[in-house]
């Protein structure tokens, strides 16, 4: 029980020095094009292993996109810099349990699935508004 605490607090120690650095990100248009191929391409390579998680990754990283490109803003910067701030830890290989490691993946999961339930309400929004725009 100690182990999955100091676990937790390192993590979320980890995703709030990331929040910052996302900050950053957003600003930047050459960053955060970066970042969004590199977080699709490693959800492509670890499909597998992130199964359950693909749904949600691709959506946020379309939101991402919407946001940057100006295509969608009916979104808070703070759920935007959330999701940046999960794509950077899930492509930082020596985090909390390095990626190589057969359950290196579990830390990453366990980010993108407190992302995800974080900003659940505006991926919702986000999905309606892309299937009335397709309609």
């Amino acid at each position: 029980m100690k182990y999955a605490a100091n676990l937790a607090s390192m993590v979320t120690g980890l995703l709030a020095d990331l929040m910052d650095k996302a900050r950053s990100t957003i600003r930047s248009p050459r960053l955060i094009r970066k970042l969004l191929l590199e977080t699709r391409l490693k959800g492509a390579r670890e499909k597998k292993r992130l199964k359950e998680l693909q749904k949600n990754l691709y959506l946020s990283l379309d939101l991402v996109r919407a946001y940057v490109t100006g295509s969608y803003r009916r979104v808070s910067v703070s759920s935007i810099t959330l999701i940046v701030a999960g794509c950077l830890y899930f492509l930082n290989p020596f985090d909390v349990v390095v990626d190589w490691l057969p359950f290196g993946l579990a830390d990453d999961a366990q980010v993108l699935l407190f992302v995800f339930a974080t900003v659940s309400h505006e991926l919702a929004k986000f999905q309606q508004f892309r299937k009335n725009r397709f309609q």
